[in-house]
């Protein structure tokens, strides 16, 4: 839509431009039909002027548009690094249902938090900050109806990977979950029926993201 309204602008200054012409070269006409020199170089320079006036114009838009178009295609980029990028998230939800079902095995509560999974932790949350980043950056160059095309967001795979780990929690303290009178094996075994479906709910959250963002790239080049 953009596009053809530039083009009928453009259209209309060229238009003017030939019916300025017109006005110029009758007056630089004299009286007998004939043309002075020094009007009609006057009238080269000033219909110069303002086709170069145009052209500028012209190569300004341009270059923006070209501008806009490499940002939306770097930012695009950079957020496909991410997307690459969901072990963090599985690597942090299944260090925790590990360490989780040693505490339930040991029912040791100092080994709890001393062998907490701080550092895999610590990689999933900078991952998560960094990806969040770099889609806020992107957000600003794409347009309502490009973002559109993302049917997720960094802040939804942040929920849920929340979600996960409170039902982690839930399950291995038996809070709320049914499993308070349960042996170690259910509680177990409920850790890894969690692992399992939100796995594959995050899963597809990434490679549906990636997918898009490969036809947003095509969009843009295109």
């Amino acid at each position: 839509m953009e596009r053809v309204f530039f083009e009928r602008w453009l259209l209309l200054t060229y238009c003017l431009l030939l019916f300025a012409s017109g006005c110029i070269f009758g007056f630089i006409f004299t009286e007998d039909g004939q043309i002075g020199v020094v009007s009609f170089l006057g009238a080269v320079s000033s219909l110069a002027t303002v086709g170069a006036a145009i052209t500028a114009v012209v190569a300004l838009n341009s270059w923006k548009a070209q501008f806009q178009l490499q940002k939306k295609y770097d930012a695009v980029i950079s957020v496909r690094a991410f997307l690459h990028e969901a072990s963090h998230p599985l690597i942090y939800l299944s260090s925790l249902s590990n360490h989780f079902s040693a505490y339930i095995f040991s029912r040791n509560d100092r080994a709890l938090a001393n062998n907490y999974p701080d550092e895999i932790q610590t990689k999933w949350f900078d991952h998560a900050s960094e990806f969040g980043k770099t889609w806020d950056v992107m957000t600003v160059f794409l347009s309502k109806r490009e973002l559109e095309s993302f049917g997720c967001s960094p802040t939804v795979i942040n929920q849920m990977v929340r979600v996960a780990k409170d039902a982690l929690i839930d399950t291995a303290f038996g809070k709320g979950s049914g499993l308070e009178n349960n042996d170690e094996a259910a509680r177990i075994l409920g850790l890894q029926n969690i692992i399992r479906v939100h796995t594959v709910k995050i899963e597809s959250a990434y490679t549906d993201m990636e997918k898009q963002s490969r036809v947003l790239l095509r969009e843009l080049t295109s």
